[in-house]
């Protein structure tokens, strides 16, 4: 878990910083930032068919699966199996 003040250090700025130039830049709060940012890493993980779903949500920072499935179908519309399946067929 990520958290602002810890990027703010990483990136030497203070949190307010961060938090507004987020908030301008990207039009979404943290949490959301972080939240899609997951979401596309664990979408460009599907494609690799030897990783699970499972495996694919802990590589991307979730400790649980119902909660990574649940933020990835609130940001795609779709959950992440059906995902894999749509990007499945269209590598066929």
């Amino acid at each position: 878990g990520l958290t602002i003040i810890q990027l703010a250090q990483i990136l030497c700025t203070n949190r307010t910083t961060l938090s507004t130039s987020i908030n301008q830049n990207e039009n979404v709060n943290f949490n959301s930032f972080i939240n899609n940012l997951r979401i596309n890493k664990a979408k460009e993980l599907m494609s690799d068919n030897k990783l699970s779903l499972a495996d694919i949500c802990f590589q991307v920072g979730y400790t649980d699966q119902a909660n990574f499935s649940r933020t990835f179908k609130n940001i795609t519309g779709t959950t992440p199996l059906a995902w894999r399946r749509k990007l499945q067929g269209t590598q066929s």
